[in-house]
C-alpha cells in the first residue's frame, strides 16, 4: 500500500508552494464502492478555471464521509498548515 503522507510531502506540497502556498484538498468518496479520489487545486485563484495540482485513486478506504474539504496555506519555508474550511 503506498505511503499516502510521503507522497503528498515530497510530490504534493512542492506543487502547492510553485502554485502559491494555497490549496483545496477535496477527498470524494464513493461510499458503496468503498473507494475514494482525492484532488488538490488551487481554487480558482486568480479568478480562473481551477487548476488541478494533484489527483490520486485511493481503491480503497473505510472513511465515512461523501465529501471532505480541507485548505493547506502557507507556513514557514519547510511547512504548510491544514485548515478546516471554518478555520480559513
Amino acid at each position: 500500500m503506498p505511503n499516502y503522507g510521503q507522497i503528498f510531502r515530497n510530490s504534493v506540497l512542492p506543487q502547492i508552494r510553485r502554485a502559491g502556498g494555497f490549496a483545496i484538498v477535496e477527498l470524494k468518496t464513493d461510499l458503496a464502492a468503498a473507494s475514494a479520489v482525492v484532488t488538490i487545486h488551487d481554487g480558482g485563484r486568480d479568478g480562473g478555471a481551477e487548476q488541478v495540482i494533484h489527483r490520486q485513486a485511493i481503491p480503497y478506504t473505510d472513511f465515512p464521509w461523501p465529501v471532505l474539504m480541507l485548505y493547506v496555506g502557507p507556513g514557514d519555508e519547510n511547512d504548510s498548515v491544514l485548515l478546516l474550511p471554518s478555520e480559513y
